[in-house]
């Protein structure tokens, strides 16, 4: 009597026991269970895809950093020459500036009547991860949360969203906690 194998899961690990079972020699029915439709996938283990997902951020947000001095400077008092002024702005970055491009005009925040907000974007990630650190790791924890709701949201715009925050971490914010995310 022949023997009969089942493997759960299609992924390519379920298609390379199958495989390999056969280059054995093993005999019988091999079945493979997966949910896929089609022939199993090479894919990146979860940890790989998890780990991957943070990959460049620091450039990434020096890169909305940027973005945000620009527009700010575009709005100053003395409101220099755009590109020239792009072309020393991005010049100072680690990536350079590329002579004969025109960064500017695929900015659309600068152009569509932002004036000077784009700055706006970057600042409410660093207050959000600050908002963050009051729950001490429990994103979920009911009292903080309700803490949060009833000083924060349910104020809406009575008053200044720097003093809501201040009321709710007990403290000035700050962008420590953004640079430890962004360590990580």
């Amino acid at each position: 009597m022949a023997n009969a194998y089942v493997i759960v899961g299609g992924s390519l690990a379920g298609a390379t026991a199958a495989a390999t079972l056969r280059e054995e020699g093993a005999d019988g029915t091999v079945t493979l269970i997966g949910a896929e439709r089609e022939l199993p996938y090479e894919r990146p283990a979860l940890s790989k895809a998890f780990i991957a997902r943070d990959y460049g951020k620091g450039i990434q947000y020096g890169r909305q950093h940027f973005y945000a001095s620009f527009d700010l400077a575009l709005h100053g008092a003395d409101a220099p020459e755009p590109m020239a002024l792009w072309a020393r702005m991005e010049g100072a970055t680690p990536l350079g500036h590329v002579a004969g491009t025109k960064g500017p005009a695929a900015f659309g925040h600068v152009a569509g009547g932002y004036a000077a907000g784009y700055y706006g974007y970057l600042w409410s990630l660093v207050v959000a991860l600050d908002l963050r650190t009051a729950f001490n790791g429990d994103r979920l924890d009911p009292v903080v949360g309700a803490r949060y709701r009833q000083t924060v949201l349910a104020q809406g715009s009575q008053r200044p969203p720097k003093e809501l925050v201040r009321e709710f971490l007990g403290r000035e914010t700050n962008s420590k906690a953004f640079f430890e995310w962004l360590k990580r």
